[in-house]
């Protein structure tokens, strides 16, 4: 469940910045009609664009403030989910794998890397899907 939310969050923090920056071209486009003077823009409809995108910013910061707790709850229970199996792991080796200097090693990095490794990992992922989304929006055609 907390996975499928944390990348619902991160496709919906990649779409918001291709929304503000519409919501900005148009804003744009409606000033400069105004300033040069080829059409009367109403008041409102200003105001509207604007408020829409500051609704636009608030929701990047609410996602990107969910995001960060639920990305904060799925660390711990990977983190949790590693450090049961590198236990169980180590215990149920023999003995003589403990006076090998090669599995001693790599039993410490482990230890070491399981609460921060395997997160990084998913992170890294989805900060590159985010990334693919906000790069294919703003490709695209921005003209209305």
């Amino acid at each position: 469940f907390l996975a499928v939310t944390n990348m619902v969050l991160l496709l919906v923090q990649g779409l918001l910045p291709v929304v503000a920056l519409y919501l900005l071209k148009l804003v744009v486009d409606s000033l400069e009609k105004a300033v040069g003077g080829a059409a009367q823009v109403p008041f409102g409809h200003l105001a509207l664009l604007v408020g829409l995108m500051g609704a636009a910013a608030l929701l990047t910061t609410l996602a990107r403030s969910l995001s960060g707790l639920v990305g904060n709850a799925q660390s711990r229970i990977v983190t949790d989910r590693m450090q049961d199996v590198l236990h169980e792991r180590s215990v149920s080796v023999d003995l003589a794998y403990y006076e090998d200097s090669r599995f001693f090693d790599t039993l410490h990095r482990a230890q070491a890397e399981a609460p921060y490794r395997p997160t990084s990992i998913v992170n890294g992922l989805l900060r590159s899907v985010q990334d693919l989304v906000a790069l294919s929006g703003k490709g695209t055609n921005l003209r209305p």
